[in-house]
């Protein structure tokens, strides 16, 4: 029987994997990152406001980032820039425990190759980006068919160890024959996070602070869940068979080397 991707296991799936112990850790680790990440960004912003805006306009805009402190501007920046590469790092980690060994995280299989698997994970969502933006730009429907192809990329380079063009081809290939499914079941995940997201953005306009507190709580928790639903499609896609350099006997398609930022 030729693999399909099946929605209710997925999301079932999903749900269980959030609700383990290495689940749990993944989440506040999630949440930990979404607030200094707010912090450090709200702070540039406020200081880039002051710098070229009026007082008075500064102080109306300032109202809706409760996280900012006095912090310089080049500091601030320098630790988004950090955080946003640490997010990718993280995402990689994420994806290896929500595919095997979740209750023992975190393990050496976990944080494997990390360095090199993050240089290339940045490449590829920059990539990625840059496909999809242009798609949407031009049509939207070419947009969302890029988006829905490139989706396995990432997993491809933590699971597979897979790198730049090898991660996006082999991402393609897997969308392949499966894209509806996909995009109904990017549908459900979109309706669950605005739901989820509804009560937080209704008290971050009445109480800033607390409603952008709990949006990053939430959006910690259903980051997690996401990953460990696209984690479930990949090995529904792939048979739960990820080949990595580590494994005796196996010579993983694309794995990390160094050449991987030139691939």
């Amino acid at each position: 029987m030729s693999p399909t991707v099946d929605i209710g296991d997925a999301l079932t799936s999903g749900v269980e994997r959030l609700a383990t112990r290495g689940g749990a850790i993944l989440a506040v680790l999630y949440v930990a990152y979404q607030l200094v990440f707010q912090v450090f960004y709200q702070s540039a912003v406020v200081e880039v406001y002051r710098r070229y805006l009026p007082a008075d306009v500064v102080e109306q805009s300032t109202q809706s980032l409760p996280f900012a402190l006095d912090i310089p501007l080049v500091v601030s920046i320098v630790v988004v820039l950090l955080a946003m590469v640490g997010g990718v790092a993280l995402s990689l980690v994420a994806l290896r425990a929500l595919h095997e060994d979740i209750d023992q995280f975190p393990t050496a299989t976990h944080t494997r190759r990390l360095a090199a698997a993050t240089g290339v994970g940045i490449v590829v969502n920059i990539l990625t980006f840059i496909a999809v933006f242009v798609g949407l730009i031009f049509l939207f429907v070419p947009g969302l068919y890029i988006a829905i192809s490139l989706m396995f990329a990432l997993p491809f380079v933590a699971l597979e160890d897979a790198g730049i063009t090898d991660s996006l081809s082999r991402s393609w290939e897997l969308a392949t024959g499966h894209r509806w499914r996909l995009f109904f079941l990017g549908i459900i995940l979109a309706v669950i996070g605005f739901v989820i997201g509804l009560v937080p953005g209704i008290l971050s306009v009445l109480a800033p602070a607390v409603g952008q507190a709990l949006s990053s709580v939430m959006s910690g928790v259903t980051t997690v869940f996401s990953l460990a639903v696209l984690v479930t499609v990949y090995e529904q896609l792939t048979g739960g068979n990820a080949a990595t350099a580590d494994e005796p006997g196996t010579d993983a398609p694309g794995a990390l080397g160094p050449d991987d930022l030139d691939a």
